[in-house]
């Protein structure tokens, strides 16, 4: 179902996320795997929001995230500055032209000089998406 709303996302991905929409413990994912766990529509849209929230993610990788956002980010806000958004990709790994980080950003936020936490996650899916269909 989720291949075929256009969600391309991990195991552990989608592991992370129906345990945090309440589906499993997280010591109980092997209920995941032997299909146990029956959904209705409402389960769905709630897993949805949480696949949505952290753009095909695992926990761990969320980590890793706010660790760069929050190293990063402008000491009176909770923005990052775009200016510093290139070296933070090569730290995650994303190794990029100049040129071809800024039309990443610039698809991620068109307007701004700062992202938010959440348009910065936005954007290193970008960049992910990019890094596997390249």
């Amino acid at each position: 179902l989720l291949m075929k709303l256009g969600y391309q996302t991990s195991a552990a991905a989608l592991i992370d996320a129906m345990q945090e929409a309440g589906f499993c413990g997280k010591t109980d994912p092997e209920q995941l795997i032997d299909f146990s766990i029956r959904m209705d529509m409402d389960d769905v849209c709630t897993l949805l929001h949480c696949l949505r929230n952290r753009e095909g993610f695992t926990d761990a990788q969320m980590n890793d995230l706010r660790k760069a956002f929050q190293r990063n980010k402008s000491d009176d806000s909770e923005r990052i500055p775009t200016s510093v958004l290139h070296k933070v990709l090569r730290w995650l790994g994303h190794c990029y032209t100049f040129d071809r980080a800024q039309q990443l950003i610039y698809e991620a936020d068109p307007m701004g000089d700062q992202l938010d936490y959440t348009t910065f996650v936005k954007l290193v899916r970008k960049c992910r998406n990019f890094d596997r269909f390249a």
